[in-house]
């Protein structure tokens, strides 16, 4: 496949997940677990290395080690649980299903089978994608995805040898039709490439729709039982959107007062 701009394939993503239920995308985006002291967001730890590997990527370096710094890049983007789930849940909102935690649980799919890697989550996405017309968000996602390539990169079972990878032990690859245990880095740097910007892309298009909310907003969240309640969006001078709180009693009543 062509490389596409994950700008022009996400965005519009989170553009429709926002316009189709706001509170549920506003959860998606916040990430929401429960209460947490500072300290605590491995996303946020996870974009900060990946920078600080891009800056030495991106340095005077030898070719070799600018490889394999781009594979340790790689393989650490890759295992990112949250963004994942960040562009399944985005996809179960523009089908008006709500937020999740656990986006990729038995219960949630037909098979009632759960995904729990990133190659089973990839395949999952992918069929959410394609139902809600972004089939271009799993083929991307699928093109990146080289498990045989990451796994042996992270139990130390491979050579780089010249223009090749070599999987020393393990599950080799297929390429044009033949499964080979020699990847051409010709054919590997674009798939490694992608699945790292693919994932910086979604961290940033979630900081940047988080910071758009620039003062607090009332929006409606639906509940499961039909009805609807509303919620106060909140925000950060600084970082924008920070969370979520249900009206007081003495707003609720305020409000009756003035739709009275």
């Amino acid at each position: 496949m062509e490389e596409n701009d994950p700008i022009t394939l996400l965005k519009p993503l989170f553009e429709k997940a926002q316009a189709t239920e706001e509170f549920e995308f506003c959860c998606t985006i916040l990430r929401v677990r429960g209460l947490e002291s500072a300290g605590w967001d491995p996303l946020r730890e996870s974009y900060v290395t990946m920078k600080q590997l891009l800056g030495e990527i991106n340095s005077p370096i030898d070719d070799l080690f600018r490889l394999r710094l781009t594979l340790f890049l790689y393989c650490h983007a890759t295992e990112i649980e949250d963004v994942y789930n960040i562009i399944a849940n985005l996809l179960r909102i523009c089908k008006n299903e709500r937020f999740s935690m656990t986006p990729f649980m038995a219960e949630l799919h037909s098979s009632k089978r759960p995904a729990n890697y990133p190659h089973n989550k990839v395949l999952r996405i992918a069929e959410w994608a394609t139902e809600g017309g972004f089939q271009a968000i799993g083929e991307s996602m699928n093109f990146s995805l080289v498990k045989q390539v990451r796994n042996a990169f992270m139990h130390s079972d491979y050579i780089i040898h010249k223009d090749k990878f070599n999987i020393s032990r393990g599950e080799g690859v297929l390429i044009d039709g033949v499964v080979t245990q020699s990847v051409p880095l010709q054919w590997l740097t674009p798939r490694l490439e992608t699945g790292i910007n693919f994932v910086l892309v979604t961290i940033q298009l979630i900081q940047e729709f988080m910071a758009s909310y620039k003062e607090e907003k009332i929006v409606v969240r639906i509940i499961a039982n039909g009805s609807s309640e509303k919620m106060k969006l909140t925000v950060d001078p600084n970082s924008g959107l920070n969370g979520f709180r249900s009206f007081t009693k003495e707003e609720r009543e305020k409000e009756e007062v003035h739709s009275a």
